[in-house]
């Protein structure tokens, strides 16, 4: 499995993005609160483990503005503060980006991120290597320490995820999802609109449709309004808040390799027995991840909203458009790829 490069770049150059096994979760609630304190704490000690002995690199404040994320070097006693920081709750204006080391000694994955919003809600990003010793047993760890936590969304899979410190990762990756079907490769912004209904971003674009209607009135059912959900299908996704209520109600799984499982607070689906990448010109099945979209479309968030988010999107190009639509579609029936 190659590094993807940017069709703009030159590949002698950094790649844009590897490939890794990705975890993103959407929680509400604050890194303060009790259950979601104690996941994360378990989540932070689970990965300074995996970590080892490879230097680290640590940032406890989000940069503002235009101003670029700077890391230190996290030596064991560092690392020790930063678990005891996260054991008693991160405050709301701070913030853990902790990374490994790649082969050239910068910072590079493995990579974790513990991140606020205003909402409030919090969120918990890991990208490990993807065939990384010991990746799949970590994610077990995340995953069994969650129990309790208000999940809102979120999804684990095989993936593409841009370089720690990277470039613009949206604009420029190309299109590997028409080959790795089952890749996850949305941009990871943090608190994304399409977990959570972003009223400004809606007000630019009623704006933006009244611009374009030149005084023509615009009725009411016709203005610009979308419904937030889950932004991706993983081989396992999160499902909880009011998504999980748009789910239908079912005592079985909806297909044989399908595993649904009520943990309290959420609920998860599982796609097979492992993850994978879909691999087209290996002829992979994917019917799983297919049944489990299927399942889950009630719970997704907007078709529009997510064609935005799509990895390559740009309204300027109609290729780009083109591959955005394939990358949002990938699980979907035949009939709507068309």
């Amino acid at each position: 499995m190659e590094p993807l490069y940017s069709e703009k770049c030159h590949k002698d150059g950094p790649p844009i993005a590897t490939p890794v096994l990705r975890f993103h979760l959407w929680i509400t609630g604050t890194f303060a609160d009790a259950p979601v304190r104690t996941a994360s704490a378990r989540a932070v000690e689970a990965f300074i483990d995996h970590l080892g002995k490879t230097q680290a690199f640590y940032a406890m404040v989000r940069p503002t503005g235009s101003k670029s994320l700077k890391l230190s070097r996290a030596g064991k006693a560092r690392l020790t503060e930063i678990s005891r920081a996260v054991a008693t709750g991160l405050p709301d204006h701070r913030y853990l980006y902790l990374t490994g080391t790649d082969a050239e000694g910068h910072p590079g994955h493995p990579m974790l991120a513990l991140a606020h919003a205003p909402l409030p809600m919090a969120e918990i990003r890991i990208e490990l290597p993807w065939q990384a010793e010991g990746a799949l047993d970590l994610m077990a760890k995340v995953d069994a320490a969650l129990e309790g936590m208000p999940v809102l969304a979120g999804y684990m899979g095989y993936g593409f995820a841009p370089r720690p410190l990277g470039v613009n990762y949206a604009s420029f990756v190309p299109p590997a999802h028409r080959r790795y079907r089952c890749a996850l490769m949305l941009d990871p912004v943090p608190f994304s609109p399409l977990v959570r209904h972003d009223q400004s971003f809606v007000t630019m674009r009623r704006l933006e449709q009244k611009r374009a209607a030149k005084g023509r009135a615009i009725g009411e059912a016709d203005l610009f309004d979308y419904g937030p959900g889950l932004p991706d299908v993983g081989w396992r996704t999160y499902i909880g808040g009011t998504f999980r209520d748009r789910l239908a109600v079912t005592a079985e799984a909806p297909g044989t390799d399908l595993a649904i499982e009520d943990r309290g607070t959420f609920t998860t689906l599982t796609a097979g027995p492992a993850p994978m990448w879909g691999d087209l010109n290996l002829k992979e099945d994917i019917s799983a991840y297919q049944a489990a979209f299927a399942y889950l479309e009630s719970a997704m968030s907007d078709w529009n909203m997510r064609l935005r988010s799509a990895p390559g999107y740009s309204i300027k190009e109609e290729e780009r458009v083109r591959q955005a639509k394939a990358y949002v579609d990938r699980f979907a029936v035949a009939e709507r790829q068309a």
